[in-house]
């Protein structure tokens, strides 16, 4: 039944645009292997036989192991399915992080496709900032000052590497770690407070803005940290020249021990 006016020829009609979707799942399969001289390694064959050229096969080959976990780790982030704070962040940063040796071992289209969410993700983290200049992971939820200080990172890295971040941004990133430096600092996470300062001072410093008395004091509590908060206070004092020799040497040892 269609109705129409007939003054103006308005109708009830619509449209509705249904998209074409796969019927099936895509699957993902990687396969690691070492291949030593005079040795023989063959490719296991699909389980299904693909419909028409619905399968793409490539193969890497590396003398250097490490190249090959950087080139699966580099198309993993390039599929990954999950856009929160964190997770946007960890995209831009592997991209910026190929534009060193990505053209270098062919890995050019991943490095783009990493870094086209630039700009949505600066957009995002401004969105995500709580009521006390925390970044948080969904718009409207409670900011983390770990939180905060990848982003300050993400920031660091995309201004070295040529790319425009608002100074707005910038600035407002600095001010709430800075704030989140101090002990008293109300939005630290119970049982975490040394960790977030750590990672709050770790990314000021690589924002060439460190501050050796609160990494001296951080190193005073190192028995309570993490290796990876520990390697933080190691680097934020190696890079201050009024830090402690004795003391850097002290904390690279018990690193070295942790680890």
């Amino acid at each position: 039944v269609a109705v129409q006016r007939q003054r103006d020829a308005a109708s009830d009609a619509f449209e509705v645009v249904l998209p074409i979707l796969n019927d099936r799942r895509s699957e993902t399969v990687r396969l690691k292997t070492s291949v030593v001289a005079g040795e023989t390694i063959e490719l296991p064959a699909l389980a299904d036989e693909p419909r028409g050229a619905g399968s793409i096969r490539t193969v890497t080959v590396s003398a250097d192991p490490a190249i090959i976990g950087l080139v699966g780790a580099a198309s993993f982030m390039v599929s990954y399915p999950y856009a929160c704070t964190e997770q946007r962040i960890a995209r831009v940063r592997t991209g910026l992080a190929l534009a060193n040796f990505g053209d270098a071992i062919g890995l050019v289209r991943e490095q783009e496709a990493l870094l086209h969410g630039l700009d949505e993700t600066l957009k995002w983290i401004e969105a995500a900032i709580d009521r006390r200049g925390l970044v948080a992971y969904w718009p409207g939820g409670r900011g983390y000052v770990s939180l905060t200080a990848w982003a300050l990172q993400m920031v660091v890295a995309a201004e070295a590497a040529g790319h425009t971040v608002p100074e707005a941004l910038s600035t407002r990133l600095v001010t709430s770690l800075r704030r989140a430096l101090r002990s008293d600092f109300p939005a630290l996470v119970p049982g975490s407070e040394f960790a977030e300062r750590a990672w709050a001072l770790a990314a000021l410093t690589e924002a060439g803005i460190g501050d050796t008395g609160y990494g001296a004091e951080l190193a005073l509590r190192a028995q309570f940290f993490s290796v990876e908060n520990l390697s933080q206070i190691v680097r934020v004092l190696a890079v201050e020249e009024a830090a402690d020799a004795d003391q850097i040497g002290s904390l690279a040892d018990m690193l070295w021990a942790a680890i």
